[in-house]
């Protein structure tokens, strides 16, 4: 389950910065996560949720945000989206195609406590 090191690569993250600021508690962690990196959202949040324990995490709501595939043509300059990366563009036949988004991972947002009553 690749779900797990995804996660694991978050909490190397986020656990310093908690420690470095001081924060006791992180209400919400947003994630954007690209398409391509096939993460099954139910097997992330169990992950999470077992991660969590123990940790200013422990409780967090995860807020997960997919990212489309997006490529671009380095010959013609198309850009196109799907479900499907392709390899050749469909508009001049190059294969010199990047791909734009969908390999993300990204921390998009935290919600902190500040004390026990604050969030910020």
């Amino acid at each position: 389950m690749h779900e797990m090191s995804l996660v694991e690569a978050v909490f190397e993250s986020l656990l310093p910065l908690c420690a470095d600021n001081g924060w006791k508690r992180v209400e919400k962690v947003t994630l954007k996560i690209g398409t391509l990196r096939q993460v099954i959202p139910e097997a992330l949040l169990f992950c999470f949720e077992t991660a969590a324990a123990g940790t200013p995490l422990e409780g967090a709501m995860l807020d997960i945000q997919e990212v489309p595939i997006r490529q671009k043509c380095r010959h013609c300059g198309l850009e196109w989206g799907g479900e499907i990366p392709l390899g050749r563009c469909t508009a001049c036949g190059s294969t010199e195609v990047d791909t734009i988004s969908g390999v993300e991972l990204d921390i998009e947002s935290l919600e902190v406590a500040v004390d026990d009553d604050e969030k910020s």
